[in-house]
């Protein structure tokens, strides 16, 4: 099965995204940042209420409030900013390969990608994951990387899932 496709900047941020929304790693992180700092919160309460001539429960009360509030609005600020470093990062280099048009093979044997200036080849034993989202078919040739496949630039996208549904047997 051959077909091309065009990879957008949109896409690569959207993989990014999905990424790491899935990671483990980045959860486990996310939650340490998102509930720790609160709790540093209350630590610094305790020793300006030691320190200074403020009221214990007043300092409470005020690092509590922040604590809350950076509770709730921690993850926004955290997907958001991963989102507009990733968008820098594309902007920064040369992304031949990456970004643009793409001539996909998938055989027996594996994947064939052909890109400007860029040729990369995974047997079907190499894949370690396929997953999805609304935008995108992601094939983890690697525990970071992926082949991006855009929805919308496939229009048989229901034939190359079920393609690869059957040979690789992880799924």
């Amino acid at each position: 099965m051959k077909f091309t496709y065009q990879i957008s900047e949109e896409s690569y941020v959207q993989f990014n995204m999905h990424h790491i929304e899935n990671s483990k790693t980045v959860h486990k992180s996310l939650n340490l940042q998102r509930f720790g700092i609160p709790f540093l919160y209350m630590i610094v309460a305790f020793i300006l209420s030691y320190v200074s001539e403020l009221s214990l429960v007043y300092l409470l009360t005020v690092f509590s409030i922040l604590g809350v509030i950076w509770i709730i609005f921690y993850p926004r600020y955290f997907y958001s900013s991963v989102k507009k470093r990733t968008m820098k990062f594309i902007r920064e280099g040369n992304n031949e390969g990456i970004i643009g048009k793409h001539e996909m093979t998938l055989t027996e044997e594996g994947i064939l990608d052909v890109a400007e200036n860029r040729q990369t080849s995974c047997s079907w034993e190499g894949i370690q994951r396929v997953t999805e989202d609304d935008y995108n078919l992601y094939i983890y040739n690697t525990s970071m990387s992926a082949y991006i496949l855009p929805k919308r630039e496939l229009s048989q996208c229901n034939e190359i899932k079920d393609f690869v549904q059957k040979r690789f047997k992880k799924i």
